[in-house]
């Protein structure tokens, strides 16, 4: 059994996304939900669809970024997100895998100018935000599910000069278009260059996050506070984890 994603309800539930392979090329999906104490309170069959990323809305809904697994061998015809309602019933679709071009890999974790990033996918007030490393684009969508910006290779001159690759270690998405990253640039020399970088644009344009600990780039960015902190991850040497709060600046 895999695990696509872990989500976190309103009411404190806490949903897992996991997929088990049943015979060749055949899965079985589900997303679990437990209550805090532990206990599995129940199961939502997402058959024949593979979640990778979930994000819930305002309102409950489960929003699901995956991959119909019956289709994607034989037609491109098929919905990447879907959305599900609080009682875990199949509501409406987004984004088409017809959307991307056939030779293309949406779902990967590498693609052109990308060594390697995971997959990340958020809803912020009434937008959903993806970026597909597969295809080195970061996509807005309202939550009727339609298009409503995208953007080509959005860390190409995150350093300000051209890189020719990167390698998104995190990220996280912000309110109003907002984007940070924790991320290492190669150039055509060989040259490398890592940071903190935060765009206002989903990466038009991008300024260095100050970080005054003296290595930063030891932790991993998970998320930020309503009063602006840096949520991180720290392993330290006993092989527990540390989280930290740090206040940046821009």
């Amino acid at each position: 059994m895999s695990v696509g994603d872990v989500a976190l309800t309103s009411e404190g539930s806490i949903l897992v996304a996991v997929t088990m392979r049943r015979a060749e090329n055949e899965y079985a999906s589900a997303l679990l939900e437990y209550a805090r104490s532990g206990d599995m309170k129940r199961i939502i069959k997402t058959d024949p669809f593979v979640v990778k990323k979930m994000a819930l809305d305002s309102e409950g809904n489960i929003w699901v970024l995956g991959y119909d697994w019956q289709q994607m061998e034989i037609s491109f015809d098929w919905p990447m997100i879907r959305r599900l309602s609080p009682d875990g019933v199949w509501l409406t679709s987004a984004l088409p895998r017809s959307f991307f071009s056939e030779d293309s890999a949406p779902l990967n974790i590498a693609g052109p100018g990308v060594v390697v990033s995971d997959i990340y996918f958020d809803i912020l007030e009434d937008r959903m935000y993806v970026w597909l490393p597969g295809v080195n684009r970061l996509i807005t969508l309202d939550l009727a599910g339609r298009i409503l910006q995208v953007v080509n290779e959005p860390f190409r001159r995150v350093f300000g000069d051209l890189v020719t690759s990167v390698e998104v270690i995190s990220l996280v998405f912000m309110p109003g278009s907002g984007v940070m990253t924790q991320i290492r640039g190669y150039g055509e020399g060989g040259e490398t260059r890592s940071g903190w970088m935060a765009s206002s644009d989903l990466g038009r344009g991008w300024i260095r996050v100050i970080d005054r600990r003296v290595d930063p780039m030891a932790t991993r960015l998970v998320g930020l506070t309503q009063r602006g902190e840096v949520v991180c991850l720290r392993v330290i040497r006993s092989g527990d984890v540390e989280i930290e709060l740090a206040p940046i600046g821009f």
